[in-house]
C-alpha cells in the first residue's frame, strides 16, 4: 500500500515516539470502554520506542484516500491517524497484529470489517456491508453509523448519533446507541424464516430441519461472523434479497 507524501512515518524517521503520544492525546477523545482506543495506541506506540512491534505508526495530515485499507495485510500498520476524511473501498482492521485508527473527520467506505480499536469523530458511512466481529478491541464513532447491512458479534461499539440500516443483526450484549434503532438477534425465532431467506445459508448454524414443516422443531443457533468477513473480503454480497423479504418465509 503506497501512502501520499502526507503520510508521516515512525518507521522512516518522520516521527518520533514523543511526537506521537502528543498527537495521540490530542486526537483520541473517546472514553468509551475506559478510553481503550487511546489506550491501545499508546501502547503501541511503548512497544514501537523498544522495538517490539513490526507495524509502522503513522499520522495523515488532512483528507486521505485509498483504494483500501487492510492494516493487517503487509506492511502492517499498528497505528493510522488521519486528520481529515479516511475515504476508501475496503476498510479492515486488525487484531492480529494489533491496530488502532483514528480519524478526526468522517469514514467512508464501500464495506468495514473491523475488530480492532477505531475512534472516528464523524460518521462513518458504508455503502454496502459493516462487519463489527472479536471481543478484544471497541469502536467509537462520535457521528452516525450507516451501512446497507451492519452485523456485530461481540464487538464492543459505541455510536453517538443514529444506526441506520435495514437489518442490523448479531449479538446486541455490547452494542451502544442512546438513539433508537430496529436490532434483530441472531437467534430471533421469531425472525428466522425471514433470515433464512435473506443471508446465505453456509453462514448460518441451523439445529433441525427448516424444510421438514414443523415451525417448532428448527431454530438459527448462530450466524457464522467468519463467513460474513470472507464474503465482505471478497467484494460478495452478503445479503440475497431485500429486508424485510417478501413471500411466505418472510
Amino acid at each position: 500500500m503506497t501512502l501520499p507524501p502526507a503520510a508521516r512515518r515512525f518507521s522512516k524517521g518522520d516521527l518520533s515516539a514523543e511526537e506521537l503520544r502528543k498527537i495521540v492525546r490530542s486526537t483520541a477523545k473517546g472514553t468509551f470502554a475506559a478510553a481503550s482506543v487511546r489506550k491501545a495506541a499508546e501502547r503501541l506506540i511503548a512497544q514501537a520506542e523498544n522495538d517490539d512491534v513490526a507495524s509502522d505508526l503513522i499520522v495523515h495530515d488532512g483528507d486521505l484516500t485509498l483504494p483500501s485499507l487492510d492494516t493487517g495485510m503487509e506492511p502492517f500498520i499498528g497505528l493510522l491517524v488521519v486528520k481529515g476524511d479516511l475515504v476508501e473501498g475496503l476498510f479492515r482492521d486488525s487484531l492480529d497484529p494489533e491496530s488502532t485508527v483514528i480519524v478526526t473527520g468522517h469514514l467512508r467506505a464501500d464495506r468495514l470489517i473491523s475488530s480492532g480499536f477505531l475512534e472516528v469523530h464523524g460518521s462513518v458511512v458504508v455503502e454496502r456491508e459493516a462487519l463489527w466481529r472479536d471481543n478484544d478491541g471497541c469502536a467509537e464513532i462520535s457521528g452516525d453509523l450507516q451501512a446497507g447491512f451492519l452485523f456485530t458479534k461481540y464487538h464492543a461499539v459505541k455510536v453517538g448519533g443514529r444506526v441506520i440500516a435495514p437489518l442490523v443483526l448479531g449479538d446486541e450484549a455490547r452494542f451502544e446507541c442512546e438513539k433508537e434503532y430496529a436490532f434483530v438477534k441472531e437467534t430471533d425465532g421469531d425472525h428466522k424464516n425471514a433470515l433464512l431467506a435473506v443471508l446465505p445459508r453456509k453462514a448460518l448454524s441451523i439445529a433441525g430441519d427448516p424444510e421438514g414443516g414443523d415451525e417448532d422443531e428448527w431454530w438459527i443457533d448462530y450466524v457464522d461472523d467468519e463467513v460474513l468477513a470472507k464474503l465482505v473480503a471478497q467484494g460478495q454480497p452478503v445479503l440475497q434479497g431485500p429486508w424485510p423479504p417478501k413471500g411466505p418465509r418472510a
